[in-house]
């Protein structure tokens, strides 16, 4: 309950401080990020997210994996973390970490 507020004060202020990020795919990276700073635990480095968040919680593919992927990979990110829809035609780098809920460590 408190991510759910957070998220939401999260997405509601980021149109009030102005800043907008048109890329749905963006919508996990943003849950990690915010669930990470809730819990005080770090997302591993170099470890890419995308994925795009329903209403209800589900996590649903992103367009472009394939393209994001390598771009990640050629940026120096060696693990990722996306949508379980998006692993058909997913490299071997970085190694696929898929999704079907977020999860909060303990």
């Amino acid at each position: 309950e408190s991510f759910q507020k957070a998220f939401t004060e999260f997405t509601e202020g980021a149109v009030i401080f102005g800043y907008q990020v048109q890329d749905p795919a963006a919508d996990l990276a943003a849950a990690a990020a915010l669930a990470s700073s809730l819990r005080g635990r770090p997302l591993p480095a170099r470890t890419v997210v995308f994925g795009e968040l329903g209403l209800t919680g589900e996590v649903r593919a992103a367009g472009r994996a394939l393209e994001r992927l390598q771009e990640a990979a050629r940026l120096g990110f060696r693990r990722a973390i996306f949508p379980r829809g998006n692993l058909q035609g997913a490299p071997d780098r970085p190694a696929p970490a898929p999704v079907d809920r977020p999860r909060l460590p303990p």
